[in-house]
């Protein structure tokens, strides 16, 4: 049997759809950068531009999951399609700002950086209050 997908269930497809895509672009950087510096795994030492690109891709894999999880959850729940379009835009453009500001290797800790977490954190305390609430 075929559910047809709701407005939200909708939102959170193409918000997946756009973060896995972030996902695979940082992981191919890795990659770049691996093949640059003849390194098949782990970090090579000396190698600010390779211990960057994959803690880029490693911190994205670290949150966006979990967070993406949280809205399908919000949209099962019946938050509005328009209110996940919002917090989607925001996860990525948080995620490519701390993507950005972290692989920076002429600033100690780029504005960037520091915007993206920031703002990824209050998507996921929102997120969690939101979920709470909704359970009851």
């Amino acid at each position: 049997m075929i559910i047809e997908p709701t407005e939200a269930i909708k939102a959170v497809t193409l918000w997946s759809a756009v973060n896995f895509g972030l996902m695979l672009v940082l992981a191919l950087n890795t990659f770049r950068w691996r093949l640059k510096e003849m390194v098949a795994v782990g970090i090579a030492k000396g190698s600010p531009g390779l211990e960057r690109a994959v803690r880029a891709h490693g911190n994205n894999i670290e949150y966006v999951p979990s967070i993406l999880l949280g809205f399908l959850l919000l949209a099962i729940l019946g938050e509005s399609s328009q209110v996940l379009h919002i917090a989607g835009a925001i996860l990525f453009i948080a995620r490519v700002l701390h993507a950005y500001g972290i692989q920076q290797l002429d600033v100690a800790v780029p504005k960037t950086r520091v915007a993206g977490n920031l703002l990824c954190w209050l998507l996921f305390l929102a997120l969690v209050v939101r979920l709470i609430l909704l359970s009851f």
